[in-house]
């Protein structure tokens, strides 16, 4: 979902409203492959940890993500890190294969992880940091 900086601050905190947005961003998008229904989904999770998005703004992607079809919650897992959270995992386009698989922190509604099941190839990509900044980031440690 291509959006500026003031599109992304602009999205509304309501769950309905925001999944109402999100659908005409996913309409608009050149790139975008099949009905907007089905990368619903996807649009909303890069909202927990792509896109600058604000606290209140997360919390409303959180609440729509839950109402969508094919979304289930798997319950307490660990990231390769050691980490604690809740695995959520849902379809990336409509009944189709592959799966994307979300280890949240629940107490601070962060992704800890984000992998596409069932695509070895593309691995876990483990967040340890997010947010925007003006200064070029240096690679995290090994410990």
């Amino acid at each position: 979902m291509p959006l500026t900086l003031k599109e992304i601050e602009a999205l509304p905190a309501d769950p309905e409203a925001l999944k109402k947005r999100a659908l005409e961003a996913i309409r608009r998008d050149k790139d975008a492959v099949g009905p907007a229904e089905e990368s619903l989904s996807r649009t909303l999770a890069s909202l927990l940890y792509e896109l600058p998005a604000s606290p209140q703004v997360r919390g409303a992607a959180y609440r729509a993500l839950a109402t969508l079809p094919g979304v289930r919650v798997e319950g307490r897992s660990t990231d390769p890190r050691g980490r604690s959270g809740v695995a959520v995992i849902f379809l990336i386009q409509g009944d189709r294969t592959p799966r994307i698989r979300l280890i949240i922190d629940p107490d601070t509604s962060k992704v800890l992880t984000f992998e596409v099941a069932g695509v070895p190839e593309k691995g876990v990509n483990v967040v340890l940091e997010s947010g925007w900044t003006d200064t070029k980031p240096s690679p995290p440690s090994t410990e």
